[in-house]
């Protein structure tokens, strides 16, 4: 049987809040695909007082405004579906997402699509020059499957006496993939900019 282990005890800081947070993650080794990815990260005051619970496949710490940093975490499925949220301390000193999406920024799940890389890649400015940052995540999205005229997809195609499967690594074709995340300043989150679930097919 695995043993768990405390893998990462940490002080911090974190937008929203003045004084000192601790951030503890322990990694139980192994599991089921239900508990996938077999770790959490806990977030706890100088008191020792429970703030919240994560369950990120990994975490950083990034600047986003003026002040402490704004923790973003990786979520993801053991099947390879995945996203983002970005925390900071609310005015009720409570943890609060401020990432508004629900759509794939992390994707190795190979049914349809896969990203490359498979994370997105994160980048933090002002991309509707407002004057404040806002997120973007960046990659290719390989198509392992094509798509008739008629919109049916297919994982392979018979030419001739070959037969052409899609893979990661040869796929049916590459899109570029631009998702942008502007910041509204009246509610203090991050807002999708584009219906990209339609855009890419996502």
């Amino acid at each position: 049987m695995q043993r768990g282990q405390i893998t990462r005890f940490q002080k911090i800081n974190l937008y929203g809040y003045s004084g000192n947070l601790f951030l503890l993650e322990f990694d139980y080794g192994g599991g089921s695909g239900a508990a996938f990815p077999w770790k959490i990260q806990i977030l706890v005051d100088e008191q020792g007082f429970f703030l919240h619970e994560f369950n990120a496949l990994s975490h950083k710490f990034v600047h986003v405004l003026p002040g402490n940093p704004f923790l973003l975490i990786t979520n993801a499925t053991s099947k390879g579906n995945g996203g983002h949220e970005l925390y900071k301390i609310n005015s009720e000193g409570k943890v609060e997402n401020v990432y508004d999406a629900t759509l794939n920024t992390y994707n190795k799940h190979e049914d349809m699509a896969v990203y490359m890389p498979n994370e997105l890649m994160v980048s933090i400015k002002d991309d509707n020059s407002d004057g404040f940052a806002d997120l973007i995540f960046t990659g290719t999205q390989h198509y392992i499957m094509g798509k008739t005229a008629d919109g049916f997809w297919y994982d392979s195609i018979i030419l001739k006496k070959d037969t052409i499967s899609y893979s990661p690594e040869k796929p049916f074709r590459k899109v570029p993939v631009r998702l942008v995340f502007l910041y509204d300043k009246p509610s203090g989150h991050f807002k999708q900019m584009e219906d990209y679930e339609a855009k890419y097919e996502l």
